[in-house]
């Protein structure tokens, strides 16, 4: 049961920190891009 446990540990971890780091990806990207569109429309 123990050993069964810490492999879904070792499965499900990784993936949900997978997840997080698109996320925060995703997240900085689009920060990124209103950032640069923001100035751009700012400039004209």
């Amino acid at each position: 049961m123990r050993e069964s446990l810490l492999t879904l540990c070792v499965l499900i971890v990784p993936r949900a920190a997978l997840y997080r780091y698109v996320a925060a990806l995703k997240l900085l990207s689009v920060i990124c891009f209103v950032y640069f569109y923001g100035r751009t429309a700012l400039n004209e």
